[in-house]
């Protein structure tokens, strides 16, 4: 007999009450890590693609912003990498499945991919390119740009660094 969901969710519950690294969370984020993982993995990619990733794994890139400009995905690839092997998540690729909100639905998918063991690494940090107008300064020797929702991350960098 094979896993079934209910085992996985089950695992899931115990691991987020009992691990030491989530006892000091407030109950309602312990509460919102709790969810049954998706199904499969079809939301994510096409059938070739999901046979890529069974074989080589996929690195998961959280936050990467739009696809536009000279992106990670880009980066990846220019120095040999292959970018299928890359999933890209965040609000701003209009896909509920890749939308990392909580209105959005990639933490299942990304349960899913974790239980499977096909995540290799993992990239993420500050919603930089997808929410640069809601970071806030903490110098007081800087101001914080006037129009920070129109300022580029370049031009704020400049402004900020100096």
């Amino acid at each position: 007999m094979g896993v079934t969901s209910q085992t996985e969710l089950q695992w899931i519950q115990r691991l987020v009450h009992e691990h030491p690294v989530f006892a000091g969370l407030p109950n309602d984020i312990k509460k919102a890590l709790i969810e049954v993982p998706a199904g499969d993995l079809k939301p994510l990619g096409n059938r070739r693609m999901r046979k890529l990733w069974g074989r080589n794994g996929v690195l998961v890139h959280l936050f990467s912003g739009e696809e536009a400009g000279y992106t990670l995905k880009r980066a990846f690839h220019e120095v040999g990498g292959d970018k299928r092997l890359m999933c890209e998540l965040d609000l701003f690729h209009e896909r509920p499945e890749r939308d990392l909100s909580p209105e959005g639905q990639a933490y299942p998918v990304l349960l899913r991919l974790a239980l499977d063991g096909l995540c290799k690494g993992w990239i993420g940090g500050p919603p930089c390119r997808t929410r640069m107008d809601e970071v806030y300064a903490t110098s007081s020797s800087r101001e914080w740009p006037e129009n920070a929702s129109t300022t580029s991350s370049l031009e704020w960098s400049r402004t900020w660094l100096g």
